[in-house]
């Protein structure tokens, strides 16, 4: 995403699940997103929880499960789920 003054930042929304909508609404006071951004959020949001998800997964299997595997597997799983909500929260932005 760019800021005011182009400068370009990577913002990790994996695992955001709930407070995507603050997230969003907060980073559009200081740097609107353009209209490119809002429709392809989702898309992002989606394949970086997806990719959160196998990430871990392979952990899982090559390294042993554990709590924090666990933690970050199912939060990887809600943000998965929550992102088909993400375009109603964009619309409320537009």
């Amino acid at each position: 995403m760019l800021d005011k003054n182009n400068k370009i930042y990577i913002i990790d929304f994996a695992v955001s699940n709930d407070n995507i909508s603050l997230l969003i609404r907060e980073y559009n006071k200081d740097a609107p997103l353009t209209e490119y951004e809002l429709s392809t959020f989702s898309i992002f949001y989606k394949l970086a929880n997806a990719m959160c998800i196998l990430q871990t997964e392979y952990i899982i299997k090559t390294d042993g499960d554990s709590k924090e595997n666990q933690y970050w597997l199912n939060e990887s799983i809600k943000g998965y789920y929550c992102s088909g909500n993400i375009s109603n929260i964009i619309n409320k932005i537009d």
